[in-house]
């Protein structure tokens, strides 16, 4: 059976996210409709879409004319009824609260035609705890989107079907994106798995560790030749973004359980002062002109071992965790890095780079010194000693993750979805 065809698509919620997802829309001929209930997002919607115009002009090379060309395309409404009219596809991105979205897709599996997909745009809820909110979960998954970039996950829900499946397949391939798919369920997907891991790994760090905010980002920064750092990160993502993530993390799997209760009281004093992050002028730095960013941040300054190495340790031993877990698999996983954050190697890849051997003597001191690292490390404890002993080291023994001297991630369709 051929997927079914999409022409109208329906993004609910005009924040940062809706406005990206309904722009690449647009660009790629769609007929797109924004749902919001603030009159004031609608109002402010076209401000947002050409913010995103210059981004994706630098980024993706879009001329102005063509993002021009794609506002025309795109309508809004604060009537729900009109938006869902005709749909054949809806990508929800209202906040990060469980409850809220499983109100949302309730009313929209109502009103909407029979035909329509629904998908959400989470990666830190449970996909099954929002499906069980529809009549329709055989036409409902996860699409979630990590704009600027080209990466997109996609997560069906326990009924959805393959018909489903391919048709958002096809629909993101026609928009210009590289899909993953992941393949059971875990709060973060891939990406947000490994990153909120990093962004949590960071944070313990300042907490716990006492390593100030400005010595972590340069360390970063300067060890990894990177633009920014974990704290500027999180400005960018907003600190209520992170404190409704982190709140409503309900997965018992989860790694980030643990801290939840220490971020969230972090986080407090700066949202009682009204300091969101960058979208709000102020955060760990100042905006429009963050310290980070200006040349004496990085001037004459030294890297602490720790920090790289900490950060380091984390991403790639989530990855390995995500690969022994079933939930996605090298290639998507080290994708899921490589693309968002622009690096010539994927976490996986980089334990190749220093030896399976090496990262397993890495993991059992982080077991011996962290308890709650020391539960999981078994599993990838008997992971890592199964290929060692078939002799795959990584590069120095010519096969690993990948197969050497020629890895797969150094072609050129390695970061193509080929499905």
């Amino acid at each position: 059976m051929p997927p079914q065809e999409i022409r109208k698509v329906v993004f609910i919620g005009g924040g940062t996210m809706g406005s990206f997802n309904s722009l690449v829309a647009a660009l790629a001929g769609y007929s797109v409709w924004v749902y919001d209930e603030s009159a004031e997002a609608l109002d402010t919607l076209t401000e947002r879409h050409r913010a995103w115009g210059d981004i994706l002009g630098e980024r993706w090379g879009v001329p102005k004319d063509r993002i021009e060309e794609g506002l025309l395309r795109i309508r809004k409404t604060l009537d729900p009824v009109e938006a869902a009219a005709e749909a054949d596809l809806i990508s929800e991105s209202v906040f990060e609260r469980l409850e809220l979205k499983r109100q949302v897709h309730r009313f929209f599996d109502e009103i909407c035609p029979p035909k329509t997909i629904l998908t959400t745009n989470t990666s830190t809820l449970l996909v099954s705890e929002i499906a069980a909110a529809v009549k329709r979960a055989d036409r409902f998954a996860a699409m979630h989107f990590h704009q600027p970039s080209i990466l997109a996950d996609l997560m069906a829900g326990p009924r959805t079907s393959p018909e489903t499946m391919e048709a958002l397949k096809q629909y993101l391939k026609s928009i210009g994106m590289t899909y993953v798919i992941v393949k059971k369920e875990r709060a973060g997907y891939l990406h947000n798995a490994m990153y909120t891991a990093f962004l949590g790994a960071a944070l313990m760090l300042h907490i716990l560790g006492g390593i100030s905010i400005e010595e972590i980002d340069r360390s970063w920064m300067i060890s990894q030749n990177a633009t920014a750092g974990p704290f500027a990160h999180l400005d960018h993502v907003g600190f209520n973004v992170v404190v409704d993530a982190f709140s409503e993390r309900s997965d018992p799997e989860d790694p980030l359980i643990p801290i939840r209760d220490a971020v969230k009281a972090f986080f407090a004093p700066y949202l009682e002062r009204g300091e969101w992050g960058a979208k709000s002028g102020k955060g760990f730095y100042t905006y429009p002109n963050p310290a980070f960013q200006g040349p004496a941040f990085l001037e004459n300054r030294v890297v602490n071992p720790l920090v790289p190495q900490t950060l380091l340790n984390t991403v790639q031993a989530t990855a390995l965790e995500l690969l022994v877990e079933g939930v996605g698999d090298v290639r998507d996983i080290d994708r899921s890095w490589m693309i968002p954050h622009g690096t010539a190697v994927g976490p996986l890849g980089m334990i190749d780079e220093k030896g399976l051997d090496v990262f397993l003597k890495e993991l059992e001191e982080r077991a011996d010194r962290d308890p709650l690292f020391a539960p999981k490390f078994p599993s990838l404890a008997d992971y890592l000693k199964g290929k060692i002993e078939k002799g795959e080291l990584g590069v120095k023994s010519g096969k690993g993750f990948y197969t050497y001297p020629e890895p797969a991630y150094l072609h050129p369709d390695f970061f193509f979805s080929t499905e």
